[in-house]
């Protein structure tokens, strides 16, 4: 004979729901500690991801008389076209900026390594040297 659950699914998605108001990620342990550390992780976890997944919430709210973006005025749709340009452009460069100042910092870590190495080596030739002298 099965047991009961000890918190129903409604109860789950109530405690997830709660957490997402109060602008917390609502993860199976957020949610168990929401319900006062009752129910299973398990459990916990696939009715919330079944929850998330059946839900509709799209990132933002679209549902303006179905237009498309074929469908909007032409000055606009350009002004739009125009700001995704320069946003795909200054993308670019940050990256292009990026991988040079990691090319650079690369270096500079090498260059530091090689000269930590080349005193090493000295310090051993040196011992070396004054070995044959004792």
């Amino acid at each position: 004979m099965a047991r009961h659950a000890e918190v129903t699914e409604q109860e789950i998605i109530d405690a997830g729901l709660a957490l997402e108001k109060r602008g917390k990620r609502p993860n199976p342990g957020a949610i168990r500690k929401e319900l006062g550390d009752r129910g299973g992780l398990a459990r916990i976890k696939s009715i919330w991801q079944a929850y998330c997944d059946n839900r509709d919430d799209p990132l933002y709210d679209c549902n303006r008389e179905n237009l498309t973006f074929d469908s909007l005025p032409n000055v606009y749709a350009e002004n739009v076209q125009t700001l995704i340009g320069k946003v795909t452009h200054a993308m670019e460069h940050m990256a292009i900026a990026a991988y040079h100042d990691a090319q650079q910092l690369f270096e500079r870590r090498l260059k530091s390594l090689e000269a930590t190495h080349e005193q090493a080596l000295e310090h051993y030739k040196e011992s070396e040297r004054s070995v044959s002298v004792t």
